[in-house]
C-alpha cells in the first residue's frame, strides 16, 4: 500500500526538479521544497517518533527523502548552470573586445563575432526559459546581459568596464547604479578566460 505514495511522491519529485531546474532555473521550487521539509514534515516525523509510530515515521522519513533529493538536484544543477553562464559570458564579452580592437567599433548583434571571433553564439545557460544572451551596442560601449534568477536577477556585463560583472534588478522600483560584483567574480571571470 505504500508504494503507490511513494511512486506520487517520486513523479511529483521529479516534475518539481525538471520545473525548477531544465525549464526556469530559478531555484525557487528548491527553496520552497526545503522549508516544507523543514517545517512541515520535519516535526510530524518528530511527532510520529514520539507517539512510537514507527511506520507513519518511516513513510514521512522516505517521502522527505525522495523530496530533498530533487531540492539537491535542482540547486546543483541551477549552480552549474549558472557557473556554465558565467564563463559563456566572459568568452562572449572577449570576443566583443577582439571585435572592437580590430574594427574600432562594437559588434552591432553577437551575430557579428561569428565565426571570426566566435564559431557560434553560445547559449547563456541550458535552461527552456531564460537561457540566451541579450546584447545591446550603443553609445559608444556594449552590454551583456543574461536573466540568472527568474523573473528579476538579471547579470549585465559591460564590455568596457574593468571589472565587467555587474548585477541589477530591472524592475525595482528604485534605481540606484548597478550593484558592482566585480571584486566577487573576477576571479571566476579571469579563470574562465584561460
Amino acid at each position: 500500500m505504500e508504494k503507490l505514495p511513494l511512486v506520487r511522491s517520486s513523479i511529483l519529485a521529479a516534475a518539481l526538479f525538471f520545473l525548477d531546474g531544465p525549464v526556469t532555473g530559478s531555484g525557487a521550487i528548491s527553496l520552497l521544497l526545503f522549508a516544507a521539509i523543514l517545517f512541515v514534515a520535519l516535526p510530524l516525523l518528530v511527532r510520529a517518533l514520539a507517539r512510537k509510530d514507527r511506520p507513519r515515521a518511516g513513510q514521512l522519513a522516505r517521502h522527505a527523502a525522495i523530496y530533498s533529493g530533487a531540492a539537491v538536484a535542482s540547486l546543483c544543477f541551477n549552480l552549474w548552470n549558472d557557473t556554465a553562464a558565467v564563463r559563456r559570458a566572459g568568452q562572449v564579452v572577449e570576443a566583443c573586445k577582439e571585435f572592437q580592437a580590430k574594427n574600432h567599433r562594437w559588434p552591432e548583434t553577437l551575430e557579428e563575432l561569428t565565426p571570426e571571433f566566435l564559431p557560434a553564439i553560445p547559449r547563456a545557460n541550458y535552461t527552456l526559459m531564460f537561457g540566451h544572451f541579450q546584447y545591446s551596442a550603443t553609445g559608444g560601449t556594449c552590454s551583456l546581459s543574461y536573466v540568472n534568477n527568474p523573473p528579476f536577477g538579471q547579470w549585465v556585463y559591460h564590455c568596457d568596464a574593468q571589472g565587467p560583472l555587474l548585477m541589477r534588478y530591472p524592475r525595482a522600483k528604485k534605481r540606484g547604479p548597478p550593484l558592482r560584483m566585480a571584486s566577487l567574480f573576477h576571479g571566476i571571470f579571469q579563470s574562465s578566460l584561460s
